[in-house]
């Protein structure tokens, strides 16, 4: 079942599109588990479900997706504009169990993303560890944002720069973090990640990129440090770029890491993804 329509945002102060994926075997007899799936910069709500097998995974994962719309926030509470994060991470979700039998347990959530939503997903599972169990990132960017921001504020107004990245996309960075790029703490994984670790337990980390994929040294190196910090995350690399074919196969990975019950047995024979 999928549900396309909007929702109205106290956070927004406006109506705001919601994409829902529903089991067909849906019943209102015990609370279901529910994974908030959240789009790259270039999508919206509905382009999940538009070019994935979403809906028959609903299916076999026994799992409500919800998906969001964020525009083109970087998952943030923008400078000049809407609290896309606060709205997410926290309104969003008290919405949806008035409205759905959801389950309320951090066990029976999930946070997950792509490219931008990646980067928004490990935002929402560093910033409230206690609010789910697992976490995946799928080619997420922008990974290091200090780096990332200081980088815009040199060039981001020279012809090289904006012919590489486009306008339209440095206009969003401005947006999100304001005239002179400015860098919070907040917003920044590793800060947020290095505050998570002295929780008494975090989610579960997985994520994953595409060995063609322009952000693959960023997934390497996001990977060393976690490590560096002694956290544990499931990072898998396998051929795929920055599209729907690597984010297809990427979605089902990540729903056979959080549902390994429902998840088919590997061949024999063959490896398991490393667990770094």
């Amino acid at each position: 079942m999928i549900l396309r329509g909007h929702v109205f945002s106290k956070m927004l102060e406006m109506d705001t599109g919601i994409t829902i994926v529903v089991p067909n075997n849906f019943s209102k007899k015990t609370p279901w588990k529910t994974a908030y799936l959240l789009h790259g910069i270039c999508g919206n709500n509905a382009s999940i479900v538009d070019y994935t097998m979403l809906p028959a995974y609903a299916n076999k994962y026994h799992c409500i997706f919800i998906m969001p719309e964020a525009g083109r926030s970087f998952y943030t509470d923008m400078v000049y504009g809407q609290k896309y994060f606060s709205y997410v991470s926290g309104e969003l979700p008290r919405i949806c169990k008035n409205v759905f039998n959801i389950s309320s347990k951090a066990d029976d959530t999930f946070v997950m993303g792509f490219s931008m939503g990646g980067y928004g997903a490990l935002k929402c599972a560093f910033t409230r560890p206690n609010q789910y169990k697992a976490c995946c990132a799928l080619a997420p960017g922008p990974l290091f944002l200090k780096d990332f921001l200081a980088e815009l504020n040199e060039y981001g107004n020279t012809r090289e720069y904006i012919a590489r990245w486009g306008r339209q996309f440095i206009n969003d960075l401005r947006s999100a973090f304001g005239e002179r790029f400015t860098w919070k703490p907040e917003a920044e994984l590793l800060y947020l990640a290095e505050k998570m670790r002295d929780a008494p337990s975090y989610p579960e980390i997985y994520v994953s990129c595409g060995t063609e994929d322009s952000l693959l040294d960023y997934n390497r190196r996001f990977n060393d440090e976690m490590k560096q910090l002694s956290i544990g995350i499931n990072y898998e690399e396998f051929s795929g770029n920055h599209d729907w074919y690597f984010f297809d196969e990427a979605l089902k990975r990540a729903l056979d890491f959080c549902f390994p019950e429902s998840a088919p047995a590997a061949p024999a024979g063959q490896v398991n993804p490393e667990t770094k």
